[in-house]
């Protein structure tokens, strides 16, 4: 999920500085998905792991507990 919003940031950050001048936007959202990603980085850390993004053989996940 972390490259589709990379992806995304990409995009508005480019229309952001063509159409508007906005050469600040870019790393504006740089920084948000920096801060994304040590998000996931800490919950993967702690073992919270989505049952319908777990690879296969991880039957133990609880799916009542998953993804909020």
């Amino acid at each position: 999920m972390l490259c589709a919003y990379m992806a995304a940031g990409v995009l508005v950050g480019l229309l952001g500085n063509t159409v508007l001048g906005w050469w600040w936007l870019d790393p504006v959202i740089a920084l948000g998905i920096a801060g994304l990603a040590v998000q996931e980085g800490r919950e993967a850390w702690r073992g919270d792991v989505c049952a319908d993004c777990a690879p296969v053989g991880f039957d133990r996940i609880d799916r009542d507990d998953c993804c909020g």
